[in-house]
């Protein structure tokens, strides 16, 4: 039946205010460092070091969660995320000297929390309402983008109690505090008694073309829009505009399109019909993406994010929906779920990077 429990209500729930916080860091950090450095250098630098250290440890701790451990990992995922924004917040500018150790402190953390979540979206979820699931999961990421970065910019250009920058990750971590509140709920995850075995789970992805062309699909996405274009376009954003409140009004207009998207693409529209709307929605952006590259400027910056945020929940409903629901075709399917999300993370990380 297409309805989510009340374990998967308060995952949804908990894993909202993670994004609040986690935005609040991942967009204001590339502007923290380009406002004070001025240097993409070390945008990248942080950038790449985070995305490596994450693919890294995604990998060392699936073992760990295969075994059933999902529950210790995500509230460690969270309690090491809090302690990260708090360290950076008190670091200040001086943050910008220790940017590699501050990525790798983050980017273990971050690794956890995803790793874990991604294994209980799919032990809590079955394949009639995991759409339905993942449409309440990305209205509550819209949700965060919606909020976070008007807040946050109002925030840093307030600059109360002269800490600017300081403020918004305070505010991050305090928000992370309320998902580890919300996310005290506890169901029963089986995990298989086989160990992990990634040469095996590869081998049964190169058999079947659909799981190549849903892996395929998420690392064009990335390559496109999530890896460098996703971190430069804010801070080309912040010197048109001026200031981060007005970077913030920006962006959280862009996420008011998305929130009705993402209900009625995980509510009403039908699983077979995921593949079409995939195709329309990354061929918009497509166009739009040439669109603000021939035209670089505020209005095609504009439309480009207003398409942007209309398509993303279509693409990212389909292709998650779809590779959770293509595991269903293996008689062993569980045993193989975690080898899985970490292929499909290295895929995407790689692209980004």
């Amino acid at each position: 039946m297409n309805h989510i429990n009340g374990a998967l209500k308060k995952l949804v729930f908990s894993h909202t205010f993670f994004l609040v916080g986690r935005i609040g860091m991942r967009l204001f950090m590339s502007l923290f460092i380009w406002t004070v450095s001025k240097s993409l250098y070390h945008v990248a630098l942080f950038e790449i070091t985070f995305l490596l250290t994450h693919t890294t440890v995604f990998r060392l701790f699936a073992p760990y969660v295969k075994k059933g451990h999902v529950y210790v990992t995500r509230n460690a995922g969270l309690v090491g995320t809090l302690l990260s924004m708090l360290i950076i917040a008190m670091l200040g500018e001086e943050a910008i000297r220790y940017l590699i150790p501050v990525a790798m402190f983050y980017a273990v953390f971050n690794s956890l929390y995803w790793l874990s979540h991604h294994t209980l979206t799919f032990d809590l979820t079955h394949v009639k309402n995991r759409g339905n699931y993942t449409g309440h999961e990305q209205a509550g990421k819209i949700t965060a983008m919606l909020l976070t970065p008007l807040i946050g910019g109002y925030l840093i250009t307030a600059n109360f109690f002269g800490l600017g920058y300081a403020n918004v990750f305070i505010m991050s971590a305090a928000v992370i505090f309320i998902a580890i509140l919300a996310g005290t709920f506890h169901t029963p995850v089986k995990s298989p008694k086989e160990r992990f075995n990634m040469k095996e789970t590869l081998s049964h992805i190169r058999k079947d073309n659909d799981f190549k062309k849903v892996l395929l699909a998420g690392a064009l996405v990335n390559y496109g829009k999530a890896g460098v274009m996703s971190t430069i376009l804010p801070i080309f954003l912040l010197t048109v505009v001026g200031t981060e409140l007005h970077v913030g009004g920006w962006i959280s207009f862009f996420a008011v399109l998305s929130i009705v998207t993402s209900f009625t693409m995980g509510k009403h529209v039908h699983y077979k019909d995921y593949k079409s709307v995939s195709l329309l929605s990354g061929s918009s952006l497509a166009a739009s993406l040439a669109f603000l590259i021939a035209s670089p400027g505020l209005f095609a910056y504009a439309l480009f994010g207003s398409i942007d945020q209309i398509s993303k929940p279509l693409s990212a409903i389909a292709r998650r929906t779809y590779y959770q629901n293509l595991l269903h075709r293996l008689k062993d399917h569980k045993k193989h779920r975690i080898e899985y999300v970490v292929i499909r993370e290295w895929v995407n990380i790689i692209t980004r990077t």
